[in-house]
């Protein structure tokens, strides 16, 4: 399967979709898309690599704060 680099805004995009599939709240969701934004601005991963790492950074703020 081909790595995919889609823009800033095609990814959040995805990521939005991403997060309904995983049923994020609305704060997990703010985190997240923020997460996803600084993943993207820190290099060259894929758009996969990109969200599994943003929601895996927002899963572990999440059972932190709990």
């Amino acid at each position: 399967m081909p790595k995919r680099y889609s823009s800033r805004k095609e990814l959040k995009t995805i990521a939005v979709k991403f997060a309904s599939k995983k049923s994020l709240g609305a704060e997990a969701l703010g985190d997240f898309l923020l997460d996803v934004d600084r993943l993207k601005s820190e290099g060259n991963l894929s758009d996969m690599e990109i969200l599994i790492r943003a929601f895996k950074i927002s899963m572990s703020r999440k059972v932190g704060e709990a």
